[in-house]
């Protein structure tokens, strides 16, 4: 199941696991966590759904590039984008 999708309650309900992180790390993301007012877990689940999103707007920006707009594309949304309708 992707990170994304998750919820705080299936967090609360999953297995607790350790990951070694240096102290650093752990305060900071500790910090964060209490910034925005939600639990370590949370809030890594957070950053993962954030980072998730921004890879498929990468991918989103990726595939744009590669197959740029033509002329029926620019028609159209001068179409849509216009007073006409």
């Amino acid at each position: 199941m992707p990170c994304c999708s998750m919820t705080p309650g299936m967090i609360a309900s999953m297995t607790q696991t350790t990951i070694k992180l240096p102290v650093q790390l752990r305060d900071t993301l500790k910090q964060q966590a209490a910034r925005h007012r939600r639990t370590l877990g949370n809030h890594l689940a957070a950053l993962a759904a954030e980072e998730e999103r921004r890879l498929r707007f990468a991918d989103l920006a990726t595939a744009m590039q590669a197959r740029p707009a033509d002329e029926i594309y620019r028609a159209e949304l001068r179409h849509w984008t216009s007073d006409e309708w």
